[in-house]
């Protein structure tokens, strides 16, 4: 059995692998801290600019969209808006995914939700 942080480490890198292998998006960074927030993965694909929030589910769980609270939907986007001023990226054109992966080796099972939840403008993406 693995410890919660070894879990996420190892979720991330199943979605991470999942994202560039199989659907050709590009990574930019990873386990990004930023204002009280951190960003699971930070990749590009098709132009677009993708926050990604990892979350390992146990079977039963509920959705990848219902696990991320409002106030971690904030704090996502806090940490993006910094992210973005600092790189000096354009704050259009970017959006929050999230992935949750389930089970081991190849019961392994992944959810992506593109555009999880809305930019909200006050977070200045």
């Amino acid at each position: 059995m693995r410890t919660a942080p070894a879990r996420g480490r190892w979720a991330e890198d199943e979605a991470a692998r999942h994202l560039v292998d199989r659907l050709g998006y590009r990574l930019v960074a990873r386990n990004v801290r930023l204002a009280g927030g951190e960003i699971d993965l930070v990749l590009r694909h098709r132009g677009a600019l993708v926050f990604v929030e990892v979350k390992a589910r146990r079977g039963g769980s509920k959705r990848a969209a219902e696990a991320v609270s409002a106030d971690k939907r904030r704090r996502l986007g806090r940490a993006a808006a910094l992210w973005l001023a600092r790189h000096g990226v354009p704050r259009k054109g970017c959006r929050f995914d999230i992935v949750t992966v389930e089970g081991r080796g190849s019961a392994t099972r992944l959810e992506h939700l593109t555009n999880a939840f809305p930019v909200d403008e006050r977070w200045g993406v």
